[in-house]
């Protein structure tokens, strides 16, 4: 049981319960206003596995403690709320989660946590649990005293009339200009997004502000993604005719409104799916919008890179970017993770050895060509999302991110013989690897990011910065498996 205080006679929580109260006003911000909305079906089902995480993590702390249980049940019957209403395939969560977090620990710490007989009651498996409990508990508590530089999220000041204000002082056009609607979209790890609708402009109608959050976790090169880096890529882009969302406004400074945002006019269409797939890969319409997904990145990687660059920069060779960008990975992996992970250090220095071996010619690469990131409507790709992560690099960088997803649509070979057709550079097997263990490291320092925000205690969005406490341990068994197949 985690001990309780008092201090000029308020009762301080423990930091466990603090956590949880956290995940469930994350929960009543993004999911419990729409409780059908695909991203808050999500965000539940993130929910429960990071509960599923801290139920072995937690176990003999807090098996007993009233108060603590409490907030679980409040917490699960949120989660139920989203999960027991919608049609996700998934067992009872209800069932599901007390199992774990009520019943089982319980069971698991009947003679005490002290107790001699304890390990020898548990049995084989009960004994390779609380020995892993153990470890991770020591492993988080002795990393818990480290102090990092973890930057607290940026506060997001946006609000209808503030950008009614900075728009009609920065639209002289449009003097009646007017924020009629503003709707906060849940999602994302590095910026906040926003539908605006707006009345009193001759052109715009619905616009799209994505404004920076500076975390840190979701990073480049050049430090935290900011719109001030991504808006000249997204304006050369559509200027070329590909499907983006239209740029119309970059504020690259902090101003009244928060950190620096951009403006982008809304595009129609829906996201086919997430970051773990398309949603219903056999719908026609999803099987058409991929394969015009195959001709868009093709068109992509056929652009010249050197109109991309700003003034005075030079492309550089593949290999030469990848070698800065895996060191630069590997120092952010080492500067974060939480737990040692010798797979992750294997895939880096698989990666340095490859990378010396010769790339691909250098194009634009979106570097996050994935379902969530596409609008499409009636078959065609209405926009690619989301190019925080752009760079001169490998074209295998994309296809090799997008290729676990293609083929539950469409043969991959059906999908390159496409791609090709529209001007994209033949790619191998052995490239295809590199750029997809490349992807999983790269992840990899994301979530080691996000687990040290996590176990600072400066967060206040607990499931999206528990995502590394919760997946890493996923994306290492990923990284075996593709080690195994590269061997």
């Amino acid at each position: 049981m985690v001990p309780m205080s008092r201090i000029d006679g308020e009762e301080l929580l423990p930091r466990e319960i603090l956590l949880i109260r956290s995940m469930r006003a994350d929960l009543a911000r993004h999911v419990i206003p729409d409780l059908r909305d695909v991203t808050a079906i999500e965000h539940a089902e993130l929910g429960r596995l990071v509960l599923d995480r801290l139920a072995n993590d937690w176990a003999a702390e807090l098996v007993g403690d009233v108060l603590i249980d409490r907030e679980i049940a409040n917490l699960i019957a949120d989660i139920d709320r989203v999960l027991d209403c919608s049609d996700a395939p998934m067992p009872t969560t209800t069932q599901h989660l007390r199992e774990l977090l009520v019943t089982r620990l319980r069971e698991l710490s009947t003679l005490g946590a002290a107790h001699p007989d304890r390990d020898a009651a548990l049995g084989p498996v009960g004994r390779t649990v609380v020995a892993l409990e153990r470890r991770l508990r020591e492993s988080r508590d002795r990393h818990r005293a480290v102090d990092r530089d973890v930057k607290p999220i940026d506060r997001c000041d946006v609000t209808a009339p503030r950008l009614t204000e900075y728009l009609r002082a920065h639209l002289p056009d449009a003097p009646a200009l007017e924020v009629t609607g503003l709707r906060a979209l849940s999602g994302g790890g590095s910026k906040i997004t926003m539908f605006v609708t707006l009345a009193g402009h001759p052109a715009i109608t619905e616009a799209v502000l994505r404004q920076d959050m500076l975390t840190g976790v979701v990073d480049t090169q050049r430090g935290a993604t900011r719109v001030a880096d991504e808006y000249p890529v997204l304006r050369e882009v559509h200027a070329a005719g590909l499907p983006v969302a239209e740029p119309l406004w970059l504020e690259p400074e902090r101003t009244a409104l928060g950190p620096s945002f951009m403006l982008t006019r809304r595009v129609k269409g829906i996201a086919p799916g997430s970051w773990r797939g398309f949603q219903d890969p056999k719908d026609p319409s999803v099987v058409a919008a991929v394969k015009h997904l195959a001709e868009v990145l093709g068109q992509l990687h056929s652009l010249a890179p050197e109109s991309l660059l700003p003034p005075g920069e030079r492309v550089v060779a593949t290999e030469d970017y990848m070698q800065r960008e895996i060191e630069y990975r590997w120092a952010k992996w080492q500067q974060n993770a939480v737990e040692p992970s010798p797979l992750v250090e294997c895939a880096f220095a698989r990666l340095r050895r490859e990378c010396r071996q010769g790339l691909g010619r250098p194009v634009l690469v979106h570097g996050d060509v994935l379902p969530h990131n596409l609008l499409i409507d009636e078959g065609r790709v209405t926009a690619l999302l989301d190019w925080e992560f752009a760079h001169i690099g490998d074209p295998a960088e994309d296809l090799a991110y997008l290729q676990p997803a293609v083929p539950a649509v469409l043969p991959w070979r059906d999908f390159m013989e496409l791609y090709l057709a529209a001007g994209g550079q033949p790619v191998d097997d052995r490239r295809l690897a590199i750029f997809g263990l490349y992807g999983l490291v790269r992840n990899c320092s994301f979530l080691a990011s996000a687990s040290r925000l996590h176990v600072s205690g400066k967060t206040e969005d607990f499931t999206k910065d528990a995502i590394g406490y919760v997946f890493l341990p996923a994306v290492e068994a990923q990284i075996a498996a593709l080690l195994e197949a590269m061997d």
